[in-house]
């Protein structure tokens, strides 16, 4: 889509494609991110496993829960904006089918030519 200061010299284009392509994009780098996260966590995870007994074991593993609230939340949030985007191309899918439907449905009354 094509946004001008001026819209009576550009006019408003929707790329389905790159719709297609960033939603699909999008889920894609949720789903490296999760696989990701869930390896490099499971490291830090072992850490405090390993130094059991430690006074710093707890606040380990509190560290490790807190990245890990945070980063999931960075995946659900890149999940969040493909579906958006999805949500996006088939408003815009819609409103042009729904135009189509009108225009085709518009009849000019009798003795109009149309030009």
């Amino acid at each position: 889509m094509r946004l001008g200061c001026d819209m009576t010299e550009q006019p408003l284009d929707v790329h389905y494609a790159g719709l297609t392509r960033a939603t699909r994009y999008s889920r894609e780098a949720a789903d490296i991110l999760t696989g990701k996260v869930n390896e490099h966590l499971s490291g830090c995870a072992a850490a405090g496993d390993t130094h059991r007994g430690w006074e710093t074991t707890a606040a380990l593993n509190e560290c490790v829960e807190a990245w890990a609230s945070h980063l999931r939340g960075i995946v659900d949030d890149a999940h969040d904006i493909g579906q958006r985007i999805h949500r996006t191309r088939g408003n815009y899918v819609d409103a042009e089918l729904d135009s189509h439907r009108r225009s085709n449905a518009v009849v000019p009354p009798p003795g109009i030519q149309e030009v």
